[in-house]
């Protein structure tokens, strides 16, 4: 009788497992279905890949301003509209710590490694940044990099 019930135990937990599995699944599903749209705006919780799938959220370009190598600070003009389209071009400060510095030639589709030190005013720079989420990337003033891609031409050498 013991061995009985202890079956009977074993099968109604597997059967809870697998119904809340179910509305756990159920439930994701739900909140990753498209949000209406507010007055033709993008309402609060819609996010960014909904309205630029092509552009990632934690990127960010623009032109460099200045530079602070010792204590490894950029700041930088950032396009921010092409994170969302109702934002305009805003100054940013870039922490550079750890990153990953590189030169991307655009003519030979080359990438070369760099430091700071390579760096400098005027420069075209994307930075990917350790912050990834719309709204942190969108609305912050300080990013800490992880990666600078200098921008150069041939022609730029």
């Amino acid at each position: 009788m013991n061995i009985l019930k202890n079956k009977v135990y074993l099968i109604v937990s597997v059967i809870l497992v697998i119904i809340v599995v179910f509305v756990i699944l159920i439930a994701n599903n739900f909140q990753q279905a498209e949000l209406p749209k507010e007055n033709g705006t993008l309402s609060q919780t819609e996010t960014s890949e909904e309205a630029l799938p092509e552009y990632p959220r934690n990127l960010l370009e623009g032109e460099i301003i200045s530079i602070d190598a010792n204590a490894k600070i950029i700041i930088m003009r950032a396009r921010l509209f092409k994170i969302d389209s109702d934002l305009d071009e805003a100054e940013r400060t870039i922490k550079v710590d750890k990153a990953e510095v590189v030169i991307y030639n655009l003519d030979t589709g080359t990438e070369t490694p760099s430091d700071i030190s390579e760096l400098k005013e005027g420069d075209g720079v994307l930075v990917t940044t350790e912050e990834s989420s719309f709204g942190v990337v969108a609305t912050r003033l300080q990013y800490t990099a992880a990666k600078i891609t200098k921008i150069i031409k041939n022609e730029n050498l």
